[in-house]
């Protein structure tokens, strides 16, 4: 008699990308680097415990604060360590997009058997360099036309138009981070989002204090 694998193994097997875009620049000094920095461990330390999430998400970081640093570069989270990270310059995004088609890219680095990637954007400012064509080109790239964009406006002065066209669906509208702890809420929901999509589903909603 057959013996059936239970659903979700062949799932659980494939590599999950999970990219991370993060505003370091001038603006986002004091607390809210802060509390970028804790709710990045805290994230990381979550997949890494998950004996789903361990084995299977693939995390890059990449900040843009005066440059663009690949902080990590698409390595399984169970071997990431983030350094403390540091607020300076402007908010160069265009870069950090170009930065992230390249990843995309880079088949020796991310092979076709991964799953779909996520990418994730928060921001407090508006960018500083040429954003459109980045992110169009980024946009039409088979990959991160398929992907699941999300995004975090960080603040009022967030550039709420620029985050809009990068997630450009309304399955997962910004968010909204009034208040500089509601931080660590969206990456919290960004590591619950992770982990449903490791075995498969994405059905994970929206918190609802970070909806517009």
């Amino acid at each position: 008699m057959m013996t059936m694998q239970p659903t979700g193994i062949s799932r659980q097997a494939r590599k999950l990308p999970l990219i991370i875009l993060a505003d370091t620049s001038s603006s986002m000094a004091g607390t809210k680097i802060a509390t970028l920095n804790q709710a990045l461990q805290n994230e990381v330390q979550e997949l890494r415990n998950d004996p789903v999430t361990r084995d299977t998400v693939l995390l890059s970081l990449i900040t843009f604060g005066g440059i663009v640093s690949e902080v990590c570069s698409i390595e399984p989270v169970a071997t990431v360590s983030i350094p403390t990270l540091n607020a300076s310059g402007g908010t160069p995004m265009g870069q950090a997009f170009r930065v992230v088609l390249s990843h995309l890219s880079d088949r020796s680095r991310l092979p076709v058997s991964c799953a779909i990637p996520t990418l994730v954007l928060c921001s407090d400012g508006q960018p500083t360099d040429e954003w459109r064509t980045p992110l169009d080109e980024l946009k039409r790239h088979p990959l991160a036309s398929m992907a699941v964009r999300l995004a975090l406006a960080i603040g009022p002065d967030a550039d709420k138009n620029t985050l809009a066209q990068f997630v450009d669906n309304t399955e997962h509208p910004v968010l909204q981070a009034d208040e500089v702890n509601k931080i660590g809420t969206f990456f919290q929901w960004v590591t619950l989002h992770t982990k449903s999509r490791s075995v498969g589903s994405r059905s994970i909603p929206q918190p609802a204090d970070l909806l517009p």
